[in-house]
């Protein structure tokens, strides 16, 4: 509201873009532009408030920041490719992971079917041996019966006689003889019942869609002892973030990501923030924050680092009063979770 705004349609001298009026100066031509700050400055403000930051003439501005657009759409088709590219090779491992369960399970199922075949084979090898013995038997009694029936037309009284204690013997030998009972013998599957939520994914594993966003801002060290200082606002689908960074009376770094958002406390990205050293880069300190500090539509993750003055600057952290940070958030999503929660069932 305390602005100078004119009205580009209305106004020859700033249609081209080339004589904007300064907010603060307002009869000043904004001519450069100050990178640390991301604001449109004039003359006077370069040599007053954006002393020593990274300003340069707007036409030549102009002209990188068409630049960085064009790289910004050539990132964008990069990242679809790859993206794309990790979909089809994630599809891959499933189709091979579901090839290699049903081939674990129809191996399985043969080997029921060849153990069944083979316990079915011996009852009936046992059942047959059975039948042969009752053959014999039959057979012996035959034998017998014609034996006396032999005897018992003869008329030799003597000769029925002295056969007849062979008879009796072989009568009360095959009498004796007592019939196996045999098992009715049945094949049966008891089919069990298969828990997708249990079962299947831990058969199949799981499926995680990762979102990575990398985002890099540089503070002045000399900026932030005693106050709070904050990056540019970064949008990140539709939720808004800026580091912060503050130096405390006892010399303490203390760094953090703060985001503005509706769904942050339902779900909360992780946050990785990287204390970049600018001489050794193995050197750099990381810190991966999964539980901000949540409010109403605000997330605060804030990192004490424990790190002082003396030696963020000896130990290569801080050059030229500038020190930089780097921010990975990473919105995790993993489906095999969701899907069995909305679709999970039992199948018998």
């Amino acid at each position: 509201s305390n602005h100078h705004v004119s009205d580009l349609t209305h106004s020859r001298n700033t249609v081209d873009g080339s004589r904007l009026f300064c907010y603060r100066h307002k009869t000043e031509n904004v001519e450069f532009y100050c990178k640390d700050c991301c604001q449109i400055i004039c003359k006077k403000c370069q040599i007053s408030d954006h002393k020593d930051h990274d300003t340069s003439d707007i036409k030549l501005y102009r002209k990188l920041a068409m630049t960085e657009l064009k790289n910004y759409v050539d990132n964008v088709n990069e990242k679809i490719f790859y993206m794309n590219a990790s979909a089809v090779t994630s599809s891959k491992k499933i189709d091979q992971q579901v090839q290699a369960i049903c081939e674990t399970v129809t191996t399985k199922g043969r080997k029921f079917k060849l153990h069944m075949q083979r316990e079915l084979q011996k009852e009936e090898f046992k059942m047959k041996r059975v039948v042969e013995s009752s053959k014999k038997i039959i057979d012996k009694l035959e034998e017998s019966v014609h034996n006396i029936n032999t005897i018992l037309k003869g008329d030799s009284m003597y000769g029925v006689l002295d056969r007849l204690p062979t008879l009796k013997s072989k009568q009360e030998e095959n009498e004796a003889r007592e019939l196996n009972e045999l098992y009715d013998v049945t094949s049966e599957f008891d089919r069990k019942i298969i828990n997708t939520t249990s079962t299947i994914n831990t058969m199949m594993g799981e499926l995680k869609i990762t979102r990575n966003v990398m985002i890099t801002y540089y503070f002045k060290y000399s900026e932030i002892k005693h106050n709070w200082r904050y990056s540019p606002v970064y949008k990140v689908e539709d939720t808004l973030w800026h580091f912060k960074a503050f130096e405390t009376g006892s010399g303490h770094l203390i760094l953090g990501m703060i985001a503005y958002g509706e769904n942050l406390v339902s779900d909360t990205p992780e946050v990785t923030i990287k204390l970049v050293n600018s001489t050794d880069e193995q050197k750099s300190v990381v810190k991966v924050m999964r539980r901000p500090c949540l409010a109403t539509l605000k997330a605060d993750y804030t990192w004490n680092t424990g790190c002082e003055k003396g030696r963020m600057s000896s130990a290569g952290f801080v050059n030229n009063d500038r020190f930089s940070l780097q921010a990975t958030i990473a919105a995790k999503d993993i489906l095999s979770q969701k899907f069995t929660e909305r679709h999970g069932k039992r199948i018998t």
